[in-house]
């Protein structure tokens, strides 16, 4: 299948800042994608450029197979965008929002839209300025999933939710996938949110990609583990396959991809040690391949 979303050596600049840099991967369509990294790794920059709302400096991209998806109306209708910080018109109320929103659109679906409205018990007629931020959120999803997008971009968008709101969001993005198969670009730091959908991701670190993989290979592919040694870690040891590594007195920790028992299991005997190894998820990777430098994502 060919991929709704492509970047090709995509870099933005801000004056002498380099806030991304040589930034290229591929989205297909029912592919749920993760983009992570810590503050100010470009991830906002990164979805602002696919939005049409920020221009790159070097290099380019692509929507539903069209080179200039900003100047082509008939993609930017398919694509739809949530970000982090929501606002609406301050003369709108909720319907008069959905309004304007299906006439923007021509795949609208009202049924859907009327459907989502009731779930989240929205009241129509309340001033949309007037909502909470998670009402927001849930005014800006009704408006992004009832144009039934080919693609969904998501900057931070649960970021401010409660634990139950972020599980209300998460199921009915799961539904839109079902449905309409689209290709979804996930920037977030709510990890443990995004592990229970992601396809596969890219790590960001001060606006370079630092590693991307598929949930698949992490789960499969790559252990947490830590070797015990009789006295202190030597400084020459090190583990074939080791993303990161540190050591802490007589233990040395690694995350190790591709994991293999019986390497690991050698390399551990000549040294005269032993050794455990633990699944990963997608917090720990995340953590364990910045060496928590990055704090939050």
């Amino acid at each position: 299948m060919s991929a709704a979303v492509e970047t090709f050596h995509l870099t933005r600049r801000f004056g002498s800042l380099l806030a991304l840099e040589d930034l290229s991967f591929s989205v297909r369509r029912g592919e749920v994608f993760g983009l992570l990294g810590p503050n100010g790794a470009g991830k906002t920059v990164t979805v602002r450029i696919l939005a049409g709302l920020m221009r790159p400096s070097d290099g380019g991209y692509a929507l539903l197979g069209s080179l200039r998806p900003a100047r082509d109306p008939a993609v930017r209708c398919r694509v739809a965008y949530i970000s982090q910080t929501l606002d609406f018109p301050a003369s709108m109320s909720v319907s008069d929002v959905l309004r304007f929103c299906a006439s923007l659109y021509p795949a609208w679906d009202a049924s859907l839209a009327s459907s989502l409205l009731a779930r989240f018990s929205l009241p129509p007629s309340r001033p949309a300025r007037e909502l909470s931020a998670g009402m927001k959120l849930r005014l800006a999803v009704v408006c992004a999933l009832a144009q039934r997008p080919a693609v969904v971009l998501l900057d931070e968008p649960a970021g401010n939710l409660d634990p139950l709101a972020r599980r209300e969001f998460l199921s009915v993005l799961a539904e839109a996938m079902e449905r309409d198969e689209p290709a979804v670009l996930f920037a977030t730091h709510q990890l443990a949110d995004l592990e229970r959908m992601v396809d596969s991701f890219l790590v960001l670190r001060e606006g370079r990609a630092l590693f991307s993989a598929s949930m698949e290979d992490v789960r499969s592919r790559c252990r947490r583990v830590e070797v015990f040694f009789p006295q202190a870690v030597p400084p020459s040891f090190s583990l074939s396959g080791a993303l990161a590594a540190s050591a802490s007195g007589r233990v040395y920790h690694a995350l190790v991809m591709p994991f293999v028992a019986e390497a690991v299991q050698r390399e551990c005997a000549s040294a005269s040690a032993r050794f455990d190894a633990f699944p990963v998820s997608l917090d720990e990777f995340f953590c364990s391949l910045l060496g928590r430098e990055g704090g939050e994502a």
